[in-house]
């Protein structure tokens, strides 16, 4: 991480979120805030619409972007853009914060 160096707080995108990813599933998941710069996300992925699989994974900030990549290096090109602190984009999924 760098400090925060992005327009938008990891507290400001905590929250309970859900993810559409066509044609592959959906999530419902929580994110929350590990710092300026780190973001833990736990929930649910419904893999092909049913099939239900848990998941949590840490990211963490690109530079000083909006963007948070894996943080195990993993996959460096899944970024989740946010374009507000209750919107991501990222490839084919988008995301919604859905509660506080």
């Amino acid at each position: 991480g760098g400090g925060g160096g992005g327009s938008i707080t990891t507290e400001e995108i905590a929250g309970c979120w859900a993810c559409c990813c066509v044609p592959l599933g959906w999530a419902v998941f929580h994110k929350k805030a590990a710092g300026p710069d780190d973001l833990v996300h736990s929930g649910v992925v419904f893999l092909f619409w049913g099939i239900p699989i848990p998941f949590t994974e840490r990211r963490m900030r690109v530079g000083n972007s909006d963007g948070f990549r894996k943080s195990d290096g993993s996959d460096p090109q899944n970024i989740d853009n946010h374009i507000s602190s209750c919107c991501v984009l990222n490839g084919l999924s988008c995301s919604m914060k859905i509660c506080p």
